[in-house]
């Protein structure tokens, strides 16, 4: 009789949701579940008066929905939602992304098992403490908390109601630091309520090449030309450029005077043959 099991682990995926919906790495487990269990136990002492028995928690990579479970839900939406918009700030601060606070209200708080093992410990009741009539109409009426895609969606994901959409809140452009020789970057500035990014071309960001000294990369002989290149410490693109032949002037020189000589000497032998006298007959 001492190997007992809470019944709520059966019953998960079968008439029961998990209480905390989401997915990350293995790496990010321990740090979420710590998150997860800082938001309940900061919602159920900030709300103690409300009645949560339970705080159900979806999150995905824009943002963190929290569906607090309450027996008095004007005390947690507050006059004109004050009170709920004061949550979801201090929400966003610990979680660091956006928040998003739904509020559900539990229609039969006497027979809530938390609740009433709750008000029976603090010797109080369950139902409104007030004698004012929009405090019993605030903690009876269930105001929804609205949640939309992004500045731009008109249509609530919760209760469908449309909206006219305020459009983003955009900061300034941040630089993404992506330029590259020849090529501009882009930037970057996000929207402050939901988040959106919006990148453009940053342009005039193109860096300039930041070139080696030329290195030799094929001698120049005689009668072919040499190459030489240098490289771009940046982006590592090669430029090259043709090394002139070699300055062989001289070798003409030699040539032309080898020739001149050679007709001088010609033009003497002809005519010594032609003024020597011939032999005579005998």
């Amino acid at each position: 009789m001492g190997q007992k099991v809470n019944p709520h682990g059966l019953r998960v995926g079968v008439i029961k949701n998990w209480d905390s919906r989401w997915f990350v790495s293995a790496k990010e487990m321990g740090d979420t579940i710590v998150s997860d269990h800082k938001i309940r136990e900061y919602v159920k002492t900030k709300l103690q008066g409300a009645g949560v028995p339970k705080v159900e928690i979806e999150r995905d990579s824009a943002r963190v929905r929290g569906f607090i479970q309450c027996a008095k839900p004007g005390v947690v939406i507050g006059f004109h939602g004050a009170e709920i918009e004061k949550l979801r700030a201090e929400l966003e601060k610990m979680v660091g992304r956006p928040v998003v606070v739904n509020v559900i209200e539990i229609k039969n708080p006497d027979i809530n098992a938390q609740l009433v093992a709750v008000a029976y410990a603090n010797d109080n009741t369950i139902y409104v403490d007030s004698v004012d009539a929009y405090d019993i109409y605030a903690a009876l009426t269930v105001t929804c908390a609205h949640d939309y895609d992004d500045c731009e969606d008109t249509t609530c994901n919760i209760c469908g109601e449309t909206r006219v959409a305020p459009g983003h809140t955009y900061g300034d452009y941040v630089s993404n630091g992506d330029a590259k020789c020849g090529v501009d970057g882009t930037k970057t500035r996000t929207c402050s309520v939901c988040g959106k990014k919006d990148t453009v071309a940053d342009t005039g960001s193109a860096l300039e090449h930041d070139w080696t000294d030329w290195e030799v990369v094929k001698e120049p002989t005689n009668n072919k030309e040499g190459l030489e290149q240098r490289t771009c410490k940046l982006c590592g693109e090669i430029e090259t450029r043709p090394i002139p032949t070699k300055d062989n002037d001289w070798v003409w020189i030699v040539v032309g005077s080898v020739v001149v000589l050679a007709a001088a000497a010609g033009v003497v032998y002809y005519r010594k043959k032609k003024v020597a006298p011939e032999p005579e007959k005998k």
